[in-house]
């Protein structure tokens, strides 16, 4: 047409270019939707082009899964070291040494408000958190709180993520924390070649290693403690797992056990030869003393006793600013998703994130 002379609509289920009829009963020219087009095909046809665009972002979001809220296997966790730079904390050793007890306590001291400086900015694994922190809980009918254990013998992770007080406009700092049983620690100790396949840990920011306060504190079960520490340590440098690299965190765990036995041998049993063992092999070493569930009608001491000085260790030398988004955009057509992507993290992450 060489002139605009078809009655249009931008509302698509308007009659006008059919019948001249408004859909609002008006005339067609005292309507705000009307217009003269000079193109008597359907305004709404899309091009061939636009199609295959379409197409293209109704696959990529029928392809994404959100999360469960549940942990995180190995490659679900390339979602998030994909989209973010995460700081890895591997956390090994013993069975009932506390390392679960030190990630939920973590999770419920930030449902709790700020902690050590940072302020709680979301979770993919929330739920894995909770039914960890259950048996903490008066709603578990337990008389003294506990740490649900972890039984798989999967390698599995859980997700935190936090902010600066003094940064909160600033992006979020995405932490991933081991979820492993004491009983992988074991079959490390036990098997060259089982510790061989754990290079993962080459991966982790930190190595963290609980040794058993209130077993350190016993004569029958001190030795099994430091023995078995000093037994995985020695096999992970014969196997090339810890190297120039590694940071490695002895994190003396049920600290007010400790105090309660007046145990004071600690530098000695403790320190002292473990230090030996891994002088000029790693990159930094640390013993903390951590009472992340501790007793306190008997010792005094506040839940997470030690934990805020071990999250500041963490992310003091972190870049804060780590989250590039041109990841998602280059070389894939996330660059028509923008939308929907940032809809759909606000729903994974939290919209304080964003």
């Amino acid at each position: 047409m060489s002139s605009k002379n078809i009655k249009s609509c931008d509302q698509s289920n308007c009659p006008v270019r059919t019948s001249g009829t408004c859909l609002e009963s008006l005339e067609p020219e005292e309507c705000p939707h009307f217009y003269w087009s000079d193109d008597d095909s359907t305004d709404n046809e899309l091009s061939e082009e636009d199609l295959k665009i379409l197409k293209a972002q109704l696959l990529e979001l029928n392809n994404f899964i959100l999360p469960t809220g549940d942990v995180l296997t190995l490659d679900e966790a390339i979602r998030v070291t994909h989209n973010f730079k995460p700081i890895i904390i591997m956390i090994l050793g013993d069975g009932d040494s506390g390392k679960t007890t030190l990630s939920s306590t973590l999770h419920e001291l930030f449902q709790r408000g700020p902690f050590a400086d940072f302020w709680f900015a979301g979770s993919i694994t929330p739920i894995a958190f909770e039914k960890r922190c259950h048996f903490s809980r008066v709603s578990s009918g337990r008389e003294t709180p506990a740490t649900e254990k972890t039984k798989s013998g999967d390698f599995n992770l859980l997700h935190l993520a936090v902010k600066h007080k003094d940064e909160l406009s600033k992006p979020a700092i995405h932490i991933l924390l081991s979820d492993i049983s004491g009983e992988l620690f074991k079959l490390a100790r036990n098997s060259s070649d089982y510790i061989r396949s754990l290079t993962v840990l080459k991966s982790a920011n930190r190595i963290l290693i609980t040794l058993d306060g209130k077993k350190l504190s016993n004569g029958k079960t001190k030795n099994a403690v430091i023995t078995n520490a000093k037994t995985f340590v020695k096999k992970a440098l014969e196997e090339g797992l810890f190297d120039k690299n590694t940071i490695i965190d002895f994190i003396i765990t049920k600290w007010d056990e400790l105090l309660i036995s007046k145990y004071s041998s600690l530098e000695i049993d403790v320190v002292e030869p473990l230090s030996k063992l891994l002088e000029g092999k790693v990159k930094e070493i640390s013993f903390e003393k951590v009472a992340a569930r501790p007793n306190k009608p008997t010792t005094g001491i506040e839940l997470g006793y030690g934990m805020d000085s071990l999250l500041n260790t963490w992310l003091k030398a972190n870049d804060i600013n780590n989250y590039d988004y041109e990841v998602l955009l280059n070389g894939s057509i996330y660059g028509e998703l923008i939308n929907a992507r940032q809809f759909i993290k606000v729903l994974t992450y939290g919209i304080q994130n964003y």
